[in-house]
C-alpha cells in the first residue's frame, strides 16, 4: 500500500495525472487491499510467532504472478 501511495503521490506532485480510467483504480485498489490483508493475516501468525511458511509464501507469490498475468492479458485484449 505504501509503495502504491508513495509512487503515485510523488508522481502526481511532479506532474498531475489526468484521465485515469475508473476501472484501473477500482481493480488495482481492490487487489492490493486483498493482498495486504492476506499478508497481514499470514504475517501476524495467530500463535505461530508471525512466521510465513513456504506454502503461504507460495500463495502470495502465485497471487502476485496471477495479478500481473491478468494485467497483461487485460491490456492486450
Amino acid at each position: 500500500m505504501f509503495n502504491i501511495l508513495a509512487v503515485v503521490g510523488i508522481a502526481g506532485m511532479i506532474s498531475p495525472i489526468a484521465n485515469v480510467p475508473e476501472a484501473v483504480l477500482s481493480r488495482d485498489w481492490l487487489v492490493m487491499m486483498a493482498m495486504t490483508v492476506a499478508l497481514f493475516f499470514m504475517a501476524y501468525g495467530f500463535g505461530r510467532q508471525g512466521r510465513i511458511n513456504r506454502f503461504e509464501g507460495a500463495m502470495l507469490l502465485t497471487g502476485y504472478a496471477a495479478y500481473n498475468i491478468w494485467l497483461v492479458v487485460s491490456v492486450t485484449a
